[in-house]
């Protein structure tokens, strides 16, 4: 994986929170923090019954990214509780394994504190020192205005619309924004 050693910052709260890769032993507490963040039925891509409860599947998608130096699965960590993800998985052929997608989820009791935009911008300065990497892509539904902010901020641009993209019932779709930032000139 690409590798992250770790950085300590202050949330707006005033607590101090860690920004570090990812290992084995946060594999319950990714499965907690997903299932929580699932649960709330909005701006994701997954259901909570779709988070492995399995420790060793959550594992084996953990040693996921350490099998690719482009990959990349950052925590964010306050009193020893993970509060926030993010992971970027870049392109496995050789012709795209210069952009690759990002994914990120932050407990509900810590959005509005930085720490989203922590990870975010963590992952934009590894991938802008990263040899291969060049564009981080990311997909947002369209009225998750808070978080479109957040990427506009960082100088993601839309790229495009994918139409009813997410399917919430029988009758509610939600469209997906495509946004990318370029990390080399």
């Amino acid at each position: 994986m690409g590798f992250y050693k770790g950085k300590t910052l202050k949330a707006k709260n005033g607590e101090n929170v860690t920004i570090r890769s990812a290992s084995k032993d946060d594999a319950k507490h990714l499965i907690d923090l997903g299932k929580a963040i699932a649960a709330e039925k909005i701006y994701t891509m997954t259901d909570v019954d779709e988070i492995p409860s399995d420790l060793s599947e959550e594992i084996k998608w953990i040693e996921k990214y350490s099998s690719n130096t482009n990959n990349l699965l950052l925590v964010a960590e306050t009193d020893n509780k993970l509060v926030g993800v993010c992971d970027f998985e870049a392109g496995s052929r050789r012709r795209i394994s210069h952009t690759g997608r990002l994914g990120l989820g932050v407990a509900k009791e810590f959005r509005g504190l930085g720490i989203g935009e922590f990870l975010l911008t963590t992952v934009i300065e590894w991938a802008t020192d990263h040899n291969t990497i060049e564009k981080l892509c990311l997909t947002v539904h369209h009225d998750n205005d808070r978080a479109k902010v957040l990427y506009e901020k960082l100088g993601f641009v839309e790229e495009g619309i994918i139409k009813r993209d997410i399917k919430y019932s029988e009758k509610k779709y939600v469209d997906s924004i495509l946004m990318a930032l370029f990390v080399k000139k």
